[in-house]
């Protein structure tokens, strides 16, 4: 079973938010690490959110692979890109609320967002900064159930 995700980035002149799908691995371990460890850069996370509805999510962009093959997992595996499906941009929201509100995240166990620098996450309330004592809560919670 996946652990589904989205990623957004809030825009620093609208304010409004760009999101993209993550199928697998979306907790704050492994998606959560990667995007504070590997995509601190805007440009970087330009090139992430151009890239579209992810199967996984890797610590580089890389290239264009065979979808079906195995692969190596520091590269993200994107679904337009490289199973050549359609309608996997970005969608928008104008507010965190919204973002947070929408029906695209039904699925969605975690919501991500760079905003101000700085990449927060949600389990389905509000924006947490995240950082390092974000991954020893979720493995306290983790602990308790």
């Amino acid at each position: 079973m996946s652990t589904r995700s989205n990623i957004g980035i809030k825009s620093n002149v609208d304010g409004v938010i760009s999101v993209i799908y993550c199928h697998s691995d979306g907790y704050l371990e492994h998606v959560g690490r990667t995007l504070i460890d590997h995509y601190t850069d805007p440009i970087k996370i330009k090139c992430l959110m151009e890239l579209g509805d992810l199967s996984s999510l890797g610590k580089n962009i890389g290239k264009k692979i065979d979808f079906d093959s195995d692969h190596n997992s520091e590269f993200c595996k994107a679904y337009g890109r490289d199973r050549g499906e359609s309608n996997t941009g970005c969608t928008t929201h104008l507010t965190e609320l919204e973002y947070i509100g929408s029906t695209d995240n039904t699925w969605a166990e975690y919501l991500y967002l760079f905003k101000d620098n700085a990449w927060y996450y949600s389990k389905g309330k509000d924006f947490n900064l995240l950082q390092e004592s974000s991954f020893e809560e979720e493995n306290d919670e983790d602990d308790e159930e």
